[in-house]
């Protein structure tokens, strides 16, 4: 697998399979996954700090030993070291490491694993040693700890569900500056893309893996989140009316009791300012089934299990191992959320179906990638958002309201 800089494409390979996976073994993450990160991690930490101290010395092509691979390879390091000289390279490399601040999570930091075991004990590293809110459920909390959120908006339908959620933010939302609120806002896919619109952004996030990821994607931008935190939906850390508006495209399907979600919607619209909005996400009763269909999951009896219950009464478990089945939450019929947001004392803006049909087309994707067909699912799309019929043909949700003026 090759990966760049930013974690998408290299010019050499990650390491070898053996150190690989005894590196993902160590941390319980996915192979390809730990070494993605750890990369990705070191080369934004130094990138800043690297110009900084070569801007004067940029000169040519030199080569340098790549001591993640145990090989050389010709790149533009701007740096002025012999071919071979990795012992100055290495050195400007660890005075960037130490004027960089940056935390990095324990679990990412799987250097015992690495070939380049000189680094160890030279750099320090902080652990986080935060834990999720105690009244988050520890089987959610398990899964976000072993699946890859922070990656999810980049594959399949759920590249269709990102552009349609920006698509309504944009219609409805006040235009910056403005203070926004990304509560659930996991590695802050749309809290940095609100910041880059010019607003100002606080995440908050229950699970400390994917606030620490937040911090390092914000920390790599000219731009960059107001604060970015460890909380939850049903106790926001913020003062009385000091949002314009509030994200909460997570929260209300991962609490499952609906005395829990009242408390989330009324947490929210203790923070809005008077006329801020909320743009709440669900997900879909007939979401499961619909991907089993498109999936062909069916024919794992334990996942039509998991769908009857979903159909029955919103209730989804998944007492599987395959993190595909999902994690708990509820599933929401139209109907029940737009009760719930009125009963927090919100004015109803919008309830629309995100996708529409295009979710389960198995080349998504591929249609995505082509404007013709890319047009085409965006425009059906906004066909069926508002049709009460086939709302819940959508796997997910978006509701938008506002606090009285």
């Amino acid at each position: 697998m090759k990966l760049d800089h930013e974690g998408r494409r290299e010019t050499f390979p990650l390491g070898t399979p053996n150190q690989t996976a005894a590196a993902a073994r160590a941390r319980d993450i996915h192979p390809l996954l730990a070494f993605h990160k750890i990369l990705a991690a070191l080369r934004k930490a130094t990138a800043s700090s690297m110009r900084r101290r070569c801007r004067d010395r940029r000169r040519g092509s030199e080569r340098r030993l790549c001591q993640t691979v145990g090989r050389t390879q010709n790149v533009r390091s701007g740096l002025q070291t012999k071919p071979g000289d990795f012992d100055g390279l290495f050195s400007e490399y660890l005075k960037a490491m130490k004027s960089f601040p940056v935390k990095f999570p324990e679990r990412y930091w799987v250097l015992s694993q690495l070939p380049w075991q000189s680094l160890r004990g030279r750099v320090e590293v902080t652990s986080t040693s935060e834990q999720p809110p105690p009244e988050f459920d520890p089987t959610i909390a398990d899964y976000y700890r072993r699946a890859p959120e922070e990656y999810r908006l980049e594959q399949g339908p759920f590249l269709l569900e990102e552009l349609r959620t920006r698509e309504v933010i944009e219609r409805h939302a006040r235009r910056p500056p403005a203070t926004v609120l990304d509560v659930g806002g996991s590695a802050g896919a749309y809290a940095l893309w609100l910041v880059d619109a010019g607003y100002t952004v606080h995440l908050v996030d229950p699970v400390p893996r994917l606030v620490a990821e937040a911090q390092r994607r914000s920390i790599a931008r000219s731009r960059q989140l107001a604060s970015c935190r460890v909380g939850e939906a049903r106790a926001l850390d913020f003062a009385d009316q000091s949002a314009d508006f509030v994200l909460l495209l997570g929260p209300l399907y991962h609490l499952t009791e609906a005395s829990d979600r009242a408390r989330a919607l009324s947490e929210t619209r203790r923070v809005l300012k008077p006329g801020g909005q909320v743009f709440a996400a669900a997900i879909s009763r007939w979401a499961s089934a619909l991907d089993g269909l498109s999936r062909n999951l069916f024919q794992d009896p334990r996942f039509a299990a998991i769908v009857e219950q979903d159909l029955r009464d919103g209730q989804h478990r998944n007492p599987t191992e395959r993190l595909d089945y999902f994690t708990t939450a509820y599933f929401h019929r139209p109907d029940e959320l737009r009760a719930e947001v009125l009963g927090a004392g919100l004015i109803l803006e919008g309830l629309y179906g995100l996708e529409g049909p295009g979710w389960l087309l198995s080349d998504v994707s591929a249609r995505l990638a082509d404007p013709r067909r890319r047009t085409d699912l965006l425009k059906v799309a906004r066909m069926l958002e508002s049709e009460p019929s086939v709302l819940g043909v959508s796997a997910h949700l978006l509701v938008v309201a506002r606090t009285p003026a």
